[in-house]
C-alpha cells in the first residue's frame, strides 16, 4: 500500500525553498511497521502462491528472502486478520460477534441472549460486520480466493492441513483458526474430514443422475471429470456418503 500524497500548506512558507522541495508535494513517510508490513504481505503471497522471486528485483524489496524462509504464509495470515480487527476496533462486541458466529456456530439469537443485546442491535452490528468485510479486507478476501482455487472442489482436510499447516493456527485476536477465518468468505463448506465447495454434494447428486445406466450405477471417473476434481478422491468421499454405495469393481457407484 502506498501513502497517500498530501499537498504541502502553504501558510508560513520560507522566502526561499531548496530546489528539490520548493514545487514538490510532501508525502507522508513510510514507517518502519508500514514497511514490515508490505514485506510480510509479499513474502507471505510468493510463498503461499510459489512464485519466485525475480533476482533482479531482490534490492527493491530487502528481507523478503529471509522472511520467505520463515513461516512466510503465517506472516500473510496475521496481517490478513489485521485487517479485519482494525475495521472491528470500535466495537468489542464485533469481535466477540466475529469469534463466535461468524468462525463459531453461536447463532446470533444465541448471542444476543447471552449478552442481554436486543436483536435490533444484533443484526445492525451484523450489518456492520458485513459491511466491513466486504470493505476493509481486500487482502483476506485475495487469500480466501486463492485458498478456494487451491483446493476445491473438494480436498481432504488433512491433506489441507499437510500442505499449509498455518491453516490451524491460531487467527488472534479472533478465538478461532486461519481456516476459520477464511472460511467467512463462504468460499467453502468443511467438516472434520473434508473440505468442498458449497453445494457440492447436490453437483455429485445431478452429476450421477446425468451420468447413471439403466440399473442407476455411473462411472465414478465420468464423475470426477464432470465435476472437475481427482477420481480416487471422490471415489473416497463417495464411500462415507450416505446413499452411495460404490461397488466392487471400484469403478461404478450407485
Amino acid at each position: 500500500e502506498q501513502p497517500q500524497d498530501q499537498p504541502a500548506s502553504p501558510a508560513d512558507a520560507p522566502d526561499e525553498q531548496p530546489a528539490s522541495t520548493a514545487s514538490s508535494p510532501a508525502t507522508e513517510p513510510v514507517t518502519e511497521s508500514d514497511t514490515d508490513r508490505e514485506l510480510d504481505i509479499l513474502a507471505g503471497w510468493l510463498t503461499l502462491t510459489g512464485t519466485e522471486f525475480p533476482r533482479g528485483v531482490r534490492g527493491l524489496a530487502p528481507g523478503v528472502e529471509k522472511r520467505m524462509a520463515g513461516d512466510a504464509i503465517a506472516g500473510l495470515f496475521a496481517r490478513c486478520v489485521e485487517e479485519l480487527a482494525a475495521a472491528c476496533a470500535d466495537d468489542p462486541m464485533k469481535m466477540t460477534m466475529i469469534s463466535m458466529h461468524y468462525m463459531g456456530d453461536t447463532t446470533l439469537e444465541e448471542l444476543g441472549e447471552l449478552y442481554n443485546i436486543s436483536q435490533k442491535r444484533i443484526q445492525q452490528l451484523d450489518a456492520e460486520i458485513r459491511h466491513d468485510v466486504v470493505g476493509t479486507t481486500a487482502l483476506s478476501t485475495d487469500v480466501a480466493h486463492h485458498l478456494a482455487a487451491r483446493f476445491l472442489p473438494l480436498s481432504t482436510t488433512a491433506s489441507v492441513n499437510a500442505q499449509l499447516p498455518a491453516l490451524a493456527m491460531d487467527a488472534e485476536p479472533f478465538t478461532g483458526t486461519y481456516e476459520h477465518y477464511f472460511r467467512m468468505w463462504g468460499l467453502w463448506d468443511t467438516d472434520e474430514t473434508w473440505i468442498a465447495a458449497p453445494g457440492f454434494a447436490n453437483a455429485v447428486d445431478a452429476a450421477l443422475a446425468e451420468l447413471a445406466d439403466e440399473h442407476n450405477a455411473a462411472l465414478i471417473s465420468a464423475a470426477a471429470e464432470s465435476l472437475g476434481t481427482d477420481r480416487d478422491l471422490l471415489a473416497e468421499w463417495m464411500s462415507q456418503r450416505n446413499g452411495l454405495v460404490v461397488l466392487s469393481d471400484d469403478a461404478h457407484v450407485l
